[in-house]
């Protein structure tokens, strides 16, 4: 069983992190996360918990893909760290 992201409850929708025009890179790279319709709607009007959440898989896809700032900003287009 999956669980929401951010509260635990059961999910209902998949929120890319790195939304527009790099949501196919949030796919490819992983940056999605199940979260129940309370947390999505949360996430999408609380500005400092999306940032937050794009700092987080910046730093995990770094890690995961041995990226430089340099190399995720050449992919994503901007660094959130």
């Amino acid at each position: 069983m999956r669980f929401c992201y951010l509260c635990g409850g059961v999910p209902s929708d998949t929120h890319h992190i790195f939304n527009g025009a790099e949501r196919k890179k949030s796919e490819q790279y992983g940056a999605i996360i199940q979260v129940c319709r309370r947390c999505h709607n949360e996430i999408h009007k609380n500005y400092p918990l999306r940032e937050q959440l794009k700092k987080e898989f910046q730093h995990k896809i770094m890690v995961e893909h041995n990226l430089t700032i340099d190399e995720f900003r050449e992919i994503f287009k901007k660094n959130y760290l």
